[in-house]
């Protein structure tokens, strides 16, 4: 298992439908959403397949690390924004764990019952809500 604090990233706030720290190890992209032109209503919404990112240099960044077998290794992936100032009422009130679909030894979720987290099957992500 992995723990990573993006409290000091300067784009490691949460994202506004799906936290980035999902989309750094899971292939989802922005949020799309398709409108009736006539009715203007939502007639579907889904996230843009995004198997990498360009950083500054041009080099491309993997973001589908959970869908590689190489990193089977990593069970999951626990995730905060806690530093000395910012904190929740209750130690690990801000906790997320997404859980490595390809993961050698995979974590039982019902260890983290008590935080969000996300898994990721056939395709489909899932958020339990601790």
């Amino acid at each position: 298992m992995l723990a990573i604090n993006s409290r000091l990233a300067a784009d490691g706030r949460p994202g506004n439908t799906l936290p980035f720290f999902v989309q750094a190890l899971l292939p989802f992209g922005n949020l799309t959403v398709v409108l009736d032109r006539d009715t203007r209503q939502t007639v579907d919404s889904f996230y843009e397949r995004r198997e990498s990112v360009s950083k500054s240099s041009g080099a491309a960044v993997n973001t589908a690390v959970f869908l590689d077998p190489e990193y089977a290794f990593i069970s999951a992936v626990l995730h905060s924004m806690v530093d000395c100032v910012n904190r929740p009422k209750e130690l690990g009130g801000d906790f997320q764990v997404l859980h490595n679909p390809m993961a050698n030894r995979p974590l039982d979720p019902s260890i983290f019952s008590w935080c969000d987290q996300f898994t990721y099957e056939n395709g489909t992500l899932k958020r339990m809500t601790g």
